[in-house]
């Protein structure tokens, strides 16, 4: 049996309008920061978070994609 979410992952990348974006190995780099204690707010959280939920349901078929969907989770409170 094969399982793939090809159709669910070019739907999230069109609703963030990055369906021209390129391929890489490693999503999130294990050094990189996520917030600025300078930065503002992101003006919508709500696009913010269902993006994670959506990734945090993607895992289930791409596991290669926890990492990075679980260090981002931990900003849905007041994301930057």
């Amino acid at each position: 049996m094969f399982l793939t979410q090809q159709k669910y992952i070019r739907d999230i990348l069109t609703d963030l309008k990055m369906e021209n974006t390129n391929v890489v190995a490693t999503p999130l780099p294990h050094d990189w920061k996520v917030q600025d204690p300078n930065s503002p707010e992101i003006e919508d959280p709500v696009v913010y978070r269902r993006l994670v939920g959506r990734l945090l349901y993607l895992n289930f078929t791409k596991p290669d994609l926890t990492f990075s969907v679980h260090y981002l989770s931990q900003f849905m409170q007041h994301p930057t």
